[in-house]
């Protein structure tokens, strides 16, 4: 079996690369974590083998996942042709600050797990069209307004996972949880909160948190708020210290250097390259 060596944190790339996998043998890459991307991965024929956040998943023709920064994952199989998408997570979130509340891709990124999708038949040429598009002119003119039209074209097939799991596959309280996380990190939520608010004590938020998101709640807590930090960054001119502390971080140094794991750039200087006009 052909094993591919790898780091196991994976660094920022430019504004996006796009690389095509093709394997007629067996095939593996190990278990790692991407530091300031993610990856939009699109089966186009064959089956892949993913093992995401501890949960086993099968992807086959016509189907794509969205692995976040976050995210810890390995993947294998045999006798397929995959197209990976390496995607700064600043220029997603950039353009979700663009879209707004018409286009909440938001959520994509702070999702139980990460969100996946099955193109229509219709729609699988379109696509495979498009990628072959961006991998002709990556690093070349224009690649941000390239990305950003793909982005806004395929993206919302993944909305309708950006809840989480299916019904049934956690406790009735996980999910209340996860949308007061979102609502309330804008007013300060912090940790300490969370058992209260979902009713059970803290070794069993502790378990569920692992077994049902592949986090703990305090990393699924700090995903969120780097992530609306992320957002107002590119949309506000409120000063750094204040969204930082305004989230809950009490440290600025802790929330820089959070920060900058998983966007790859300090706050700063995300909000430099990434402002909305």
């Amino acid at each position: 079996m052909l094993i591919l060596e790898a780091y196991s944190v994976l660094r920022p790339c430019p504004t996006y690369t796009l690389h095509i996998q093709d394997s007629a043998g067996p095939w593996s890459y190990p278990e790692h974590t991407h530091r300031g991307f993610g990856d939009l991965l699109v089966v186009e024929r064959g089956r892949i083998r993913q093992r995401v956040n501890g949960h086993d998943l099968q992807l086959a023709a016509g189907e794509a996942i969205m692995v976040r920064p976050a995210d810890r994952h390995a993947l294998e199989g045999e006798g397929f042709r995959f197209h990976n998408l390496n995607l700064p997570v600043g220029e997603f979130t950039r353009l979700a600050a663009y879209a707004g509340d018409d286009l909440p891709l938001a959520g994509l990124l702070t999702a139980r797990q990460p969100p996946r999708t099955r193109f229509a038949v219709a729609d699988r040429q379109r696509i495979l069209a498009d990628l072959a598009e961006l991998t002709a002119h990556q690093g070349g003119p224009g690649t941000r307004a390239l990305l950003g039209r793909f982005l806004l074209r395929w993206l919302p097939a993944f909305l309708g996972q950006a809840a989480g799991a299916p019904a049934g596959a956690g406790p009735a309280w996980l999910d209340p949880l996860l949308r007061r996380i979102e609502d309330g990190v804008a007013r300060g939520l912090t940790v300490a909160d969370l058992p209260r608010l979902a009713g059970v004590c803290q070794a069993h938020l502790s378990r569920s948190f692992r077994r049902h998101v592949g986090t703990s709640p305090s990393q699924h807590l700090n995903r969120v708020r780097l992530h609306r930090a992320a957002l107002e960054l590119a949309r506000s001119e409120r000063p750094v210290l204040a969204i930082g502390y305004g989230l809950g971080f009490a440290s600025p140094s802790y929330f820089y250097r959070l920060f900058a794991r998983a966007y790859g750039l300090p706050p700063a200087a995300y909000r430099r390259r990434h402002r909305m006009p």
